[in-house]
């Protein structure tokens, strides 16, 4: 899962409760969650104007979702002895 935010705040904190809740239900959900990209906007058209430049990292997770691998491991999780190798 890819998260996109747009929001008028530019201080990281604001989000943090987002990304909590999507680390949250992803890992209920037993899906990976990829990355978290926030564009900062107050009107429709501001966060290409974004200086972060989010629309570039929203685009380079599109083409990374089904490429990253993530490692979230768990007592009870089955897992091979390295993260990068392949199955």
């Amino acid at each position: 899962m890819g998260v996109l935010i747009a929001c008028e705040e530019s201080y990281q904190g604001a989000t943090l409760g987002l990304w909590a809740e999507f680390q949250e239900l992803t890992r209920y959900l037993e899906q990976d969650l990829v990355d978290v990209v926030v564009g900062v906007g107050n009107s429709r058209g501001d966060v290409a104007h974004d200086p972060a430049d989010p629309l570039a990292a929203a685009e380079t997770l599109g083409r990374r979702l089904f490429e990253s691998r993530v490692a979230d491991y768990r007592f009870n999780t089955p897992r091979s002895h390295s993260v990068w190798a392949p199955d």
